[in-house]
């Protein structure tokens, strides 16, 4: 009942906000709170469940990465990162401010694993797997794409290419969309930059097959895409 969703709720924001407080003091609770959190990105009663859980989920990795002992955050850096990726694309896109959540969760999630990354923490990434980034990466693609089309669309409706406006109100709607549009892609293309830190020259096929085909229209006549972005 939504008595019980709205005190799932609150307990990931209490975990949200002790993780943040606490930071690598935390450590001893990352597993029970990752083992309630985690399935809970998935919930399907409730949009506000998802979302705090998402966002509980990346604070709580981070205290994990903040340790001494990186094993917690090796081990749980593809299951939270995947299950955030597939989560984003679950969510429907008529309330983007959830999507936005889990979109800023997982480039949360991916930047927190990057900046302890060193030759020294090398395993870190040890079980993010090519197969992995690629799994990510194509979602993460097909959301951009998407993401694309709608501001591409919103532009043209801006400009009077589907009639006129009906007055300022309606300029202002589409003028915030549009925002939200933006807020959406920069965690998306965010994510993409830290799976190809992760990865390095492995990511290369995965640029060559998911990436390069899909953002080369968008940059051009050239068919040396990849050439583009060296």
């Amino acid at each position: 009942n939504m008595a019980k969703m709205e005190d799932k709720a609150q307990a990931a924001r209490a975990l949200y906000e002790h993780a943040e407080a606490l930071g690598a003091d935390f450590l001893p609770y990352v597993e029970p709170s990752m083992s309630e959190l985690i399935p809970l990105i998935a919930f399907q009663y409730s949009s506000e469940v998802r979302s705090t859980c998402a966002q509980a989920a990346a604070a709580v990795f981070n205290c994990a990465c903040l340790s001494d002992n990186l094993d917690l955050a090796r081990d749980y850096l593809p299951v939270l990162a995947l299950a955030l990726c597939k989560q984003t694309e679950s969510e429907k896109t008529d309330d983007m401010d959830v999507v936005y959540a889990f979109a800023d969760a997982l480039s949360d999630t991916l930047y927190f694993a990057y900046r302890q990354l060193s030759d020294e923490n090398a395993t870190l990434v040890s079980k993010f797997s090519v197969e992995l980034g690629q799994s990510i990466v194509g979602i993460l693609m097909r959301l951009m794409v998407a993401c694309l089309s709608r501001r591409a669309e919103l532009v043209c409706s801006l400009h009077g290419a589907n009639g006129d406006l009906s007055g300022e109100d309606e300029k202002k709607e589409i003028e915030n969309s549009l925002n939200k549009e933006q807020e959406v892609l920069t965690p998306l293309v965010d994510s993409i930059g830290y799976t190809l830190k992760f990865l390095k020259e492995a990511f290369l096929p995965i640029f060559d097959a998911d990436v390069a085909p899909i953002l080369g229209p968008y940059l051009g006549e050239s068919p040396d895409t990849r050439a583009r972005f060296a």
